[in-house]
Formats: structure tokens, sequence, C-alpha cells
């Protein structure tokens, strides 16, 4: 069900991105079922390895495209001074009560500017070994399935 050393090696030779070696050798076995005779099959596949491609080009787009640390640090600065100026002006409205107002308004906006960080590197927080491991057990469970036939 999963890779032999011999394809680990190929694959990290090959100069080719992982998830693009990857739809390449899917290519490859689906070539194998158009010369079985079963046509519609391959070409299903083929569409569904061209989807799988154009959508690993788009991730491979937003992981390469940088958010510049600048606008990160801009506007955690930004806001924690905000936040520190915040007790002054609310303590004339409020009184005391401007400690914990302050404490609740900061916990909800860092709460935000922490998931605006999260949304820029959106790749370090996804499960992808879990995710991975899934399409590996569906795989296995149509390779099992095919070999059957």
């Amino acid at each position: 069900g999963h890779l032999k050393q011999r394809e680990i090696r190929e694959m990290l030779t090959s100069g080719l991105p992982p998830p693009c070696w990857v739809l390449y050798r899917m290519a490859t076995i689906g070539d194998t079922i158009a010369t079985d005779g079963q046509h519609q099959k391959h070409q299903l596949m083929s569409e569904n390895i061209s989807e799988l491609i154009a959508n690993v080009g788009k991730c491979e787009r937003i992981l390469s495209t940088p958010m510049p640390a600048t606008y990160t640090r801009l506007s955690t600065r930004f806001l924690l001074v905000w936040l520190g100026l915040l007790p002054m002006m609310l303590y004339l409205k409020i009184g005391l009560s401007a400690v914990f107002a302050t404490f609740v308004m900061a916990f909800f906006l860092l709460g935000i500017e922490d998931l605006g960080c999260q949304i820029e590197e959106p790749f370090s927080v996804l499960p992808l070994t879990r995710i991975s491991n899934k399409i590996a057990a569906e795989a296995s469970v149509v390779l099992n399935l095919k070999q059957k036939w």
C-alpha cells in the first residue's frame, strides 16, 4: 500500500516536488488501465488527475506567495500600542473597570490577529499527515478491489 524504498529514492532524486511526482506516478498507473481496454475508466481517472494537478498548482502558489514580514510585525505592533493606550482612555469613562475591559478586548483582538497569522501560512496548521494517511488508505482499498477483479 505504501511506497517502496526504491520509489522513495526515485521521488527524492527526480527533482520534482513530491506531490507532482505522485501525480505523475498515478498518471503512469492510469495509462496501464487504458491498455486493458477500459477506456472509460482511464478517461475518468485522467480527468481526476488533471484536477488534482490543478489543485496542487494552486496550493504551490499559495505556499510560495510570501506575506511580507513587515506587514505582520506592523499590525502586531499597532495592535499592542493601541491595547496599551486603551486603559488610559477607558479609565476616564468607566474607572477601574477599564482594566477588565482592556483584557477582554485584548483577548479577542489578539485572537483575531493570531488567526490572521495562521491564514497567512495555512499549511503549517493543517493536519496534512492525517489527510495523507486517509488518502493512502483509500487508495489501498481501491487497489485491493482492482486486484480482486
